[in-house]
């Protein structure tokens, strides 16, 4: 499977979890992914969207940039908001 690490952060804040396992295409565990990692995607996601449009209006009406700062918005606050 070639889940995003906006996938991951999903899954790590909707369980609590702070650390997810990478597996290879057989299932075997080839690494440890945290939510630092995942954040930093998210944030970088979020910067690109901005970065093509001409204003913030813009940027924050589009669903992927929007989308991007709500999953960083719940890691933040503990997914409460």
């Amino acid at each position: 499977m070639d889940d995003s690490a906006m996938d991951a952060l999903s899954i790590m804040i909707e369980r609590k979890f702070r650390h997810l396992p990478v597996t290879d295409r057989s299932g075997g565990i080839v690494g440890l992914l945290d939510i630092a990692k995942c954040l930093y995607d998210a944030i970088a996601r979020l910067e690109r969207v901005m970065a093509r449009n001409s204003t913030s209006t813009q940027s924050l009406s589009n669903l992927e940039g929007a989308e991007a700062l709500k999953q960083i918005t719940r890691a933040i606050t503990g997914g409460n908001r």
